[in-house]
Parts: structure tokens; C-alpha cells; sequence
């Protein structure tokens, strides 16, 4: 985008004001929005994503919210905006891609947007239901000039299942799908370079891909989150999350 599409985004209009303050006042900080997003199907597998980015990649907008779990490697393309800095960050970091979305796409073919976090449990939904308010308070009017300085109004928000954790453990060696991978954060690989661990691996969900490599050895699940069908990461209990997956969310 220019210098002067990106400065007339940071002359904010009145209407855009109230859409920032929707977005701010949307959620709480330790908001866990999980059931919000499934109860409205936002949820979509990794191979519906890499299809939709095989298909039309200008149409979609992949966003990291992890805060300083984020090191390690990202999904290839991703806008990296931490929702601890959502807020604040909104509209240098994630809004100028946003506004560059494709406008002409056909009900079935709206650009998308997707947020993930490390399991895509608490972060993500919660950046999500952010955006939700604010496209919901955006100015309607599109013979408005301003307007055209907006996310589209068709724009389809979801959140990737098994966030950056199923994603990296399944493509950690494919560069088209993971850039700057660091295995000193993650642990797959033994001193040569070879995967380790598979007798422990773990069930990637959402994809054609049966396994993946074992937890990584850095990230450590909050105690208080929602358990879910891909609920393995950091999971040192020795208890599959998964078994206890029914009597904590049913």
C-alpha cells in the first residue's frame, strides 16, 4: 500500500472511531472465546486454508496473535499482531492488508481472514471477535470515499484450528508453508537433523496428515484453558487432553 493510502488511514474518521472503540471494548484481555467461534462455525481446518490460499492468496490474510510464545517459526505470510498489542497495533499492522483485500468477490468467494494463536483457544478467538465488532461498526455508505479505506464488508473472519502449534508440527520442513522455523524452540529434531520422538507423536487435527512430532518442549498451556479436539500442545500431564476433552467443555 503507499505512504499516502497509509496516512489517509491514520486521519481516522468519526464513524472509524467508533468502530476502533467497538473493537477495543469487544472483549477483555483473558476473555476465552472459544465457544463463541465454534457456536458460529469460525473454525476452519488447515487443509480448507491451504486450499483457500492455493486458490485466491490475494483474497486471504493469515494473522499470528501469539505474544512471546511467538518465536520458533510462523505460517509462511502471516501478519504478526500479538493480542496483547491489538489495539494499539490494529491499524499499522493488520489494517493497511485488510483494506488491500479483493472487493469483487462473489458470495461464495468473500476474502478471508484468518487468526490463530499456539492452539487457537483463547488469543485468536478473542482477536476475532475484535474484528468482528469493528467491521460491524464500520460506515456503510459505499459511495463514500472514506469507505474505500476499509476491510470489506464481505470480509469472512475465521480461526485456524490447532493454531500455530498443529500447523508448524505438520509443515516444520516445508519453507512454502513455514518460514523461519528454529527447532531450538520446538525440539523435533535430533542432532542430525531427523525427527524424533514419533512413538509419542501427536494427532494433528483437521488435516489429511495422521501424526505429527512429539509436544514441543517450550510452550506450557495455561492451566484454565478450554480443552478441544487438538488440545495437545504443552500437555505435560501425562493425560491426553483429548480424553479429558468431554467433561470439560460438554
Amino acid at each position: 500500500m503507499s505512504t499516502s493510502s497509509l496516512s489517509t488511514l491514520s486521519k481516522r474518521p468519526r464513524a472509524e472511531g467508533t468502530a476502533l472503540d467497538a473493537m477495543a471494548e469487544a472483549c477483555g484481555p483473558r476473555d476465552c472465546l472459544y465457544r463463541w467461534c465454534a457456536d458460529r462455525s469460525m473454525y476452519i481446518t488447515q487443509d480448507e486454508l491451504l486450499a483457500a490460499r492455493a486458490a485466491r492468496p490475494e483474497a486471504v490474510v493469515v494473522v499470528d496473535c501469539r505474544d512471546e510464545d511467538g518465536a520458533g517459526g510462523r505460517i509462511r505470510g502471516a501478519v504478526r499482531l500479538p493480542d496483547s498489542a491489538f489495539a494499539s497495533d490494529f491499524e499499522s499492522r493488520l489494517l493497511p492488508a485488510l483494506v488491500a483485500l479483493p472487493r469483487d468477490c462473489g458470495d461464495d468467494d468473500s476474502p478471508m481472514v484468518v487468526f490463530h494463536c499456539m492452539e487457537s483457544v483463547r488469543r485468536g478467538p478473542r482477536c476475532a471477535k475484535r474484528l468482528d465488532a469493528y467491521i460491524s461498526n464500520l460506515r456503510s455508505d459505499d459511495d463514500d470515499p472514506e469507505c474505500a479505506q476499509q476491510p470489506p464488508r464481505s470480509l469472512s473472519i475465521r480461526v485456524l484450528e490447532g493454531g500455530a502449534d498443529h500447523w508448524i508440527r505438520r509443515f516444520y520442513s516445508d519453507a512454502e508453508q513455514v518460514e523461519d522455523f528454529d527447532d531450538d524452540y520446538w525440539g523435533f529434531l535430533d542432532g542430525g537433523g531427523a525427527a524424533t520422538g514419533f512413538d509419542e507423536r501427536v494427532d494433528i487435527v483437521g488435516s489429511s496428515d495422521d501424526r505429527g512430532p512429539p509436544r514441543h518442549r517450550s510452550y506450557v498451556r495455561p492451566s484454565d484453558q478450554p480443552a478441544t479436539s487438538w488440545s495437545d500442545a504443552g500437555n505435560s500431564s501425562g493425560v491426553s487432553a483429548r480424553s479429558q476433552q468431554k467433561d470439560r467443555i460438554d
